[in-house]
C-alpha cells in the first residue's frame, strides 16, 4: 500500500501532518476509509474518532467533535472541532 498525505487541523493548530497508509472517518452519511488514490470528495464529519495507520503500521486515534474533510490531489485534509 502506498502512503498519501494527511493534514488534521483543529482550532488550536495542526494536530497531525504527514504520510499515512489509511484513515477511517465517520461522516454524517456513514464511515469511510481513505486510501491512496481515493476519488476526490468532500464530507461532513460526525462526532467520532479518526483512526490513521502510518507507513510503519503504527496506529493513532484522534477524537473530534465534528468537522469537514476533503480529498483532493492525493491529499486528505481534515478541519475538525
Amino acid at each position: 500500500m502506498e502512503p498519501f498525505k494527511l493534514k488534521l487541523i483543529k482550532a488550536s493548530g495542526t494536530i497531525f501532518e504527514g504520510n499515512v497508509l489509511s484513515a477511517k472517518l465517520k461522516t454524517i452519511s456513514g464511515e469511510i476509509q481513505v486510501l491512496n488514490n481515493h476519488a476526490d470528495c468532500v464530507g461532513i464529519l460526525d462526532n467520532s474518532q479518526i483512526e490513521i495507520v502510518e507507513p510503519n503500521n503504527s496506529k493513532q486515534v484522534f477524537e473530534i467533535a465534528g468537522g469537514v474533510c476533503s480529498v483532493s490531489d492525493k491529499i486528505l485534509t481534515i478541519v475538525a472541532d
